[in-house]
């Protein structure tokens, strides 16, 4: 009998409550896919709790988080955006640079980049180490939701959210584009 390749067997992999912010790759292994599917679901609005820490914001390459609760598989549906936030920071004030590169799963590089957005500060005597207030945290990471993860009040609302979504995977895929004259969108 021949035995399995190694790229067909499954790894149970634990994930820690530690980590409340996953990158992509941590999630394709845990569930066994690759990235390319992992961003499909992300564009289905299959995985709702998304985070995009690129440093542009809207860049082409998107560089997602996912809350930890859901990739674990619990009910999350009904979850309210001010509970995944306090689950992610916790109940600190204010978080120092190298905590909060590894609360947020990013490179000092990349926090350095994203300082201004994060409402971060220079420490006492202008030291290298920045402080970063939890209402900047939080603001950024609202900010940062993905589209699909908004909640939907109603169903007007709840129409306007799945165009909004509809439009920005479109304008990823480059089936729409945005006209300068008119400010609208146009099918190729």
């Amino acid at each position: 009998m021949i035995a399995p390749a190694i790229y067909d067997t499954h790894l149970r992999l634990a994930l820690s409550q530690r980590s409340p912010l996953l990158k992509t790759a941590v999630v394709a292994a845990h569930r066994g896919i690759s990235t390319r599917e992992i961003y499909e679901e992300v564009a289905a609005g299959t995985l709702r709790w998304v985070f995009n820490l690129a440093t542009s914001g809207k860049g082409a390459m998107p560089d997602y988080r996912f809350w930890s609760h859901e990739i674990a598989g619990e009910d999350v549906h009904r979850v309210r955006v001010e509970t995944v936030i306090r689950e992610i920071l916790g109940m600190r004030g204010q978080f120092r640079s190298g905590e909060l590169c590894i609360l947020l799963s990013i490179s000092r590089p990349t926090l350095k980049l994203l300082r201004a957005q994060l409402g971060g500060r220079l420490g006492r005597r202008g030291s290298a180490c920045a402080y970063f207030e939890r209402a900047g945290v939080e603001r950024f990471l609202r900010n940062r939701l993905h589209a699909s993860s908004i909640p939907a009040v109603g169903k007007k609302s709840r129409g306007i959210k799945l165009g909004i979504a509809l439009r920005r995977s479109k304008i990823a895929l480059g089936v729409l584009r945005l006209t300068k004259s008119d400010g609208l969108m146009h099918q190729r």
